[in-house]
């Protein structure tokens, strides 16, 4: 497989590693599935990539577009299956 050809991320664990390198390959144009082992959790990763990705839209880093489509391009889950 080339690298070339891979499209989507699945990350295990939310936490602080986790939801940065999420937030990094969604930026980075991939489909990226987190997984935790809790709604809580993830949730709160959402949160804080949310407000992430709003630091980065004040500094101009992205646009606010670019944030929107970073932000849908992560699904999250509880099921390694």
């Amino acid at each position: 497989m080339e690298l070339s050809q891979i499209k989507n991320i699945a990350i295990v664990g939310s936490g602080i590693m986790g939801h940065g390198i999420a937030q990094t390959f969604a930026l980075g144009g991939y489909g990226v599935t987190l997984n935790d082992i809790s709604d809580a959790l993830l949730n709160k990763a959402i949160q804080q990539i949310r407000s992430n990705l709003n630091t980065f839209v004040e500094f101009e880093i992205t646009t606010s577009d670019g944030a929107k489509e970073a932000l849908s391009r992560i699904k999250t889950t509880k099921n390694l299956k």
